[in-house]
């Protein structure tokens, strides 16, 4: 609906969010070179980039501390005695996909 009662992004709406332009803009350009580019040289430019992606993504899990691929380590008791995770009280948790 285009007229004078028509809704717009008033002044609550946020702020747009620009985080994605740089990586798009470098994909689109990676793109139109490879259009150009001889099939082995598009190759080996495709198998750096995703091996230099998951080298980041390893890089970034091994500093994560709730990373699943980190060996688990025995976390110390709580004082008074109760499981780091706080059971004890509270609400059990459910096994399966029954709940029992």
């Amino acid at each position: 609906m285009n007229g004078p009662g028509a809704r717009g992004p008033g002044p609550e709406s946020a702020p747009v969010d620009l985080r994605l332009v740089a990586p798009a803009v470098a994909a689109w350009a990676a793109a139109a070179l490879a259009l150009d580019a001889p099939a082995g040289w598009t190759a080996a430019g495709v198998g750096l980039g995703v091996t230099g992606a998951g080298l980041l993504m390893l890089a970034g899990c091994r500093r994560s501390p709730r990373s699943p691929w980190r060996p688990a380590t025995a976390a110390a008791p709580a004082p008074g005695g109760a499981p780091p995770g706080g059971g004890g009280g509270g609400r059990p948790r459910a096994r399966g996909r029954g709940g029992a």
